[in-house]
């Protein structure tokens, strides 16, 4: 991922967004049709993976920092309150 600007930034019509917060670039992925979030912190190699619960991961770099999660059945769980286009209320 590498440096990026403040401010913020969405991202396309498939559920990818990439948020900028400072000089951290945060990547979030959005998989409906499994309801998947990934939230990639980090361009680091994966170290390790660590289940929090039945349906959040963390993968951490060598040095401990966060790499990405993982969080499956997202908007099922409450975790993000994705509407997509073709949902009717």
């Amino acid at each position: 991922m590498g440096g990026g600007s403040a401010g913020y930034g969405t991202g396309d019509q498939n559920g990818d967004a990439s948020l900028f917060v400072g000089l951290w670039i945060v990547k979030t992925i959005y998989y409906p049709q499994d309801d998947i979030l990934e939230i990639v912190l980090s361009d680091k190699p994966v170290a390790r993976e660590v289940s929090q619960d039945w349906n959040v991961n963390v993968s951490f770099a060598e040095d401990g920092s966060v790499v990405e999660l993982v969080i499956l059945d997202a908007v099922k769980a409450g975790f993000m309150p994705f509407q997509g286009g073709d949902r009717k209320a």
